[in-house]
């Protein structure tokens, strides 16, 4: 079975400048389009598994990867599994429930590598000090996370093999939210993602070159699914993404993206969806 990093090198040689992404800000009047073709989704995946292997990761280690809404979450996921290793992503510890959630999901998973954001994690107005809950409810193991920044990726040149998983290798593990309980986690194989894949693409015929719009956030299972991966797969069409906390502000952004991009794929956690058939 053909797995997505496969397709994606096959995208990458046949269609390198295919816009599948277009990540919009709303905060001005006009928005800003910041867009992301296949050349360049491949080029820093590869970048960021390069980094990861030169680190010392080997297959089946497991990787946290602290999610935004933008490209570097697209790299992140892509590389993670360039590299062999097992991601799982969940929203930046910002605030005091997402914390929680970030010790709990570190205390389950074990990861040794945390993906982040070097200009989110070094804001001057950050309010917790996350390094001193670590260190006093996940322990020392947390604080050896060896840490790799998706907005500063290094131009590395060492030649390596990216890694093409097995239809039964686990690559990622999804997490619950954790709203009422600490958050669990399920393993979700190769076979597990393309079987979902093209089950989303039969109800959202997202491949007669239909745009997608969309805020939700990528640590969402749909997010993820739908966002991230279904682009690649689909080939037609663009991803337009509004950042998930300008949606919440301001609900009618969705109604005039879609408008303005003429998206006719619009999912939202809230909408009816398939039951998906994980064998």
């Amino acid at each position: 079975m053909k797995g997505i990093i496969d397709i994606l090198r096959e995208r990458v040689k046949d269609y390198p400048t295919e816009k599948f992404y277009n990540f919009l800000d709303y905060s001005t009047e006009q928005p800003i389009g910041h867009e992301i073709t296949t050349k360049m989704l491949f080029d820093n995946a590869k970048a960021l598994a390069g980094e990861l292997l030169a680190k010392g990761a080997k297959k089946g280690d497991r990787v946290v990867i602290l999610s935004l809404q933008d490209p570097g979450t697209l790299y992140a996921v892509y590389g993670a599994m360039m590299a062999g290793t097992l991601f799982t992503i969940i929203p930046p510890p910002i605030d005091e429930g997402k914390v929680q959630r970030f010790i709990s999901v570190v205390k389950s998973c074990k990861p040794k590598f945390l993906i982040s954001n070097f200009a989110l994690e070094h804001a001057q107005h950050a309010k917790i000090d996350v390094k001193k809950r670590l260190a006093r409810e996940a322990l020392l193991p947390a604080l050896g996370l060896k840490r790799i920044y998706t907005d500063r990726l290094p131009n590395r040149t060492d030649p390596f093999s990216i890694h093409s998983a097995a239809p039964g290798d686990v690559i990622y593990l999804q997490y619950t939210s954790g709203s009422t309980s600490d958050p669990k986690g399920v393993m979700v194989t190769m076979k597990n993602l393309m079987t979902n894949i093209a089950q989303v693409m039969d109800v959202y015929d997202f491949s007669t070159g239909n745009n997608l719009g969309m805020w939700i956030p990528f640590f969402h299972n749909l997010g993820l699914l739908i966002g991230i991966y279904l682009p690649v797969m689909a080939l037609e069409g663009t991803a337009y993404f509004l950042p998930t906390l300008q949606f919440l502000q301001k609900p009618t952004l969705w109604l005039k993206l879609s408008a303005n991009t003429k998206s006719t794929s619009r999912p939202g956690p809230t909408a009816h969806m398939p039951s998906f058939n994980t064998s």
